[in-house]
């Protein structure tokens, strides 16, 4: 069961069960989560979020083809950069997967860590009750090579 051995910032944060890291691509999310990992054992990455984006993107793709003949794309493929509202809507489809993952992972006394570019707090912000969550923002120019594959990728005409 969880001791609360996660105090990062002072009393007010001693029983962290959940963090949710945002950020822009390669600035660091994912080595944020392993350090974190490294320092409170106890704790889950959740990569159930990509699995989300995936069967939405699968989803999209169906009803495209099935129903219309449209090419608004909600959720775009992994060369797309996003802009902040973009983001922010990308979220707001995922929110009530997100909000099911984390009352989980509370309910079963699973310490853990989601993290991704559709983490926006202004949109989970109250998920949960806010129940011993803690937002982790990364700022900066993002790096490495994750950025650069971004960077890199040809943008096909006509995608979102």
């Amino acid at each position: 069961m969880h001791n609360c051995e996660t105090s990062l910032l002072g009393a007010e944060d001693s029983c962290i069960q959940i963090f949710l890291i945002s950020g822009v691509p390669g600035v660091g999310k994912t080595t944020l989560s392993y350090e974190l990992l490294k320092r409170f054992s106890t704790f889950r990455i959740i990569q159930e979020t990509d699995l989300i984006r995936e069967i939405l993107r699968g989803y999209n793709e169906y009803l495209q083809e099935r129903y219309c003949d449209c090419n608004h794309i909600l959720i775009p493929d992994h060369t797309k950069i996003f802009t902040y509202e973009e983001l922010k809507e990308q979220c707001i489809i995922m929110k009530n997967s997100i909000e099911q993952i984390v009352l989980r992972q509370i309910r079963k006394g699973i310490p853990s860590i989601l993290n991704g570019v559709h983490i926006v707090p202004e949109i989970l912000n109250g998920i949960a009750g806010n129940h011993r969550i803690k937002f982790i923002n990364l700022y900066g120019r993002p790096q490495g090579r994750d950025y650069s594959r971004y960077t890199a990728t040809p943008r096909r005409v006509g995608s979102v």
